[in-house]
């Protein structure tokens, strides 16, 4: 579940570096809705780099663990992909540098948070009912089911009578 939250931010960082700068060419001297951010080249380096392994780690544990993980999971994970696909395009535009006004930008000011909101939302319920319909998946027992364990609470016997 952990791993799949982080697919948000690592999709988010992930599109942004690979969609680029979209500044204008040829215009001397660009209006911006907001100013470009300022990375330095490393930092931007191994942010890509945690991104990507992030990334391909989550992918490769959905891939290789497929006939263990419930399905549902799969919607989770591309849910969470897709808001953070939606910041880091929505970024990439709302810092462009442009001639003129940023159309663009003030469109994905208005669109992107709400469509990100809503996917995240989305994801985080279909996750929830996910954990209520089967919380002890593989017969573990979830953290909150021990809770009481660790506080001293008396364990549930089983009756010893034969059931007919």
């Amino acid at each position: 579940m952990l791993a799949l939250a982080g697919l948000f931010p690592a999709s988010a960082v992930a599109v942004w570096l690979v969609v680029g700068d979209l500044r204008e060419s040829g215009v001397s001297n660009p209006d911006y809705l907001l100013g470009p951010v300022e990375i330095l080249l490393a930092v931007e380096v191994v942010a890509g780099a945690i991104a990507v392994a992030w990334l391909g780690a989550v992918g490769w544990w959905l891939w290789r663990y497929r006939g263990d993980i419930d399905r549902r999971w799969r919607g989770v994970a591309a849910l969470s992909a897709a808001a953070g696909v939606v910041v880091g395009v929505a970024g990439r535009v709302v810092t462009a540098g442009v001639a003129g006004a940023n159309i663009g930008g003030s469109i994905a000011l208005v669109v992107a948070p709400p469509a990100a909101l809503a996917l995240l939302l989305t994801a985080a319920l279909r996750a929830r009912a996910i954990l209520a319909a089967n919380p002890y998946h593989h017969g573990r027992r979830p953290v909150w089911a021990t809770a009481g364990d660790a506080l001293g609470a008396a364990p549930r016997r089983r009756s010893r009578r034969p059931s007919c």
